[in-house]
């Protein structure tokens, strides 16, 4: 049985992908760390606070990690004119079905909080988790895994929606039913994932599938 849908954000509630891609881009190559873009293209979805230290052995990698983050709030600026259609139809269904909601995600926490205030949708889910919140990252399964234990759910009580590599590797080594959002941008590799769909309203068969038995 069903009992939860645990969303990413960025590429699956909103579609903030690619301006998030071109900010890292441009910050980087400003904070003197010339990137290209196929580097980044291979570390979508993963956390920059993970990744900086891991692929730059610098002196003081707080110093850039904080100055990278300083401007990603203003990065983007109408996070309502960036939410994908059906995101509410989604919502409106769990709500009527009694299902939790909860955000899942490698970005800063802050923003998260502020994002889903500003699209007036924090109604709609209970927690929101990010790496920061759980101490551990995507692509890591213990993502996934704390937020199970936290929610007090089993895998298969639960699935998860999420567009990147890192996410939908750390969603099925969890366990968990992955669906891959489609996405158009990067053309991201999401072979993984259990099954892919275009639009969130497709989400609505699949739970009513497997719910529909038990």
């Amino acid at each position: 049985m069903i009992k939860a849908v645990l969303f990413d954000f960025d590429g699956v509630i909103c579609d903030t992908e690619p301006q998030f891609f071109e900010y890292k881009l441009k910050k980087m190559n400003e904070m003197g760390f010339p990137v290209t873009r196929e580097f980044l293209l291979e570390r979508i979805g993963e956390s920059f606070r993970v990744m900086f230290p891991r692929e730059f052995k610098v002196d003081d990698p707080e110093k850039y990690i904080n100055e990278y983050y300083s401007g990603v709030e203003h990065s983007i600026t109408n996070y309502n004119k960036l939410m994908f259609p059906e995101v509410i139809d989604l919502l409106d269904y769990c709500v009527s079905h009694h299902l939790i909601c909860a955000i899942t995600s490698n970005s800063k926490h802050e923003r998260l909080e502020a994002a889903v205030k500003e699209m007036n949708i924090d109604k709609y889910f209970s927690n929101i988790y990010s790496n920061e919140s759980l101490g551990v990252a995507k692509p890591n399964p213990l993502f996934y895994t704390k937020v199970l234990e936290d929610l007090h759910l089993l895998p298969e009580e639960a699935i998860v929606i999420e567009d990147s590599v890192h996410g939908i590797a750390a969603a099925k080594d969890a366990n968990i039913y992955t669906i891959a959002k489609k996405e158009n941008y990067f053309h991201i590799d999401q072979s993984y994932a259990d099954t892919q769909i275009d639009k969130l309203t497709e989400v609505i068969d699949i739970i009513e599938k497997k719910n529909e038995y038990k």
